[in-house]
């Protein structure tokens, strides 16, 4: 109704919108309409592609078998795709981390990205809702009294640096690769440490 109404009214803006990668935006005619109506750049918080960990992240839309369509089809409407990925989620495994990077590099309409590891804050579902990591060994730590992010272990064994190390290694490859592909202006930290190396 909002895209009809933007529509209708002929104004000339440019929008940029954050969105839940849904198979609504498969349908090519909405997002036409979209686009018609000024949408120039999506937000995605994709995190990851395998199902198993969208789905222990509670992320409602965790059938990534998707997303590239979805991904091709708002490109092809002209919009401008810009997805967040998460590596070392907990329970994740390095095996998951190279389908990210295989899915990175085969989606050509992905136009700019941000990939980071896995920081944990103080406040959230998966620090504060226990149930989310039963069974796992996680213990988080808040690092201060201001800050609310946090330090973690899991089974007693702090991976934070092992999995920041193979973020930027994953970021460097992509980035190699991809050297159409933009990256964010508020870059994590392992993008950080890869621009500064090159």
């Amino acid at each position: 109704a909002i895209s009809n109404e933007l529509i209708k009214r002929e104004l000339d803006i440019n929008i940029e919108a954050y969105l839940n990668i849904s198979k609504h935006l498969l349908d090519e005619d909405l997002v036409q309409v979209l686009a018609k109506a000024g949408i120039k750049q999506l937000f995605f918080g994709i995190e990851s592609v395998n199902s198993d960990i969208l789905s222990s992240m509670n992320k409602d839309i965790n059938d990534a078998s998707f997303f590239a369509d979805i991904l091709d089809n708002t490109f092809n409407c002209g919009i401008h795709n810009y997805a967040f990925f998460l590596l070392g989620y907990p329970g994740d495994v390095e095996s998951n981390e190279e389908d990210l990077k295989k899915f990175i590099i085969d989606t050509n309409s992905l136009g700019t990205i941000a990939i980071s590891s896995f920081i944990p804050v103080a406040g959230t579902p998966i620090v504060d809702d226990k149930s989310l990591t039963d069974g796992m060994g996680i213990l988080y730590e808040r690092k201060g009294d201001l800050s609310n992010k946090c330090n973690y272990t899991v089974n007693g064994v702090d991976n934070s640096l092992k999995i920041k190390l193979r973020t930027r290694d994953i970021v460097e490859t992509i980035m190699s690769a991809r050297t159409d592909l933009k990256v964010t202006s508020k870059m994590p930290y392992e993008t950080r440490f890869y621009m500064c190396l090159h």
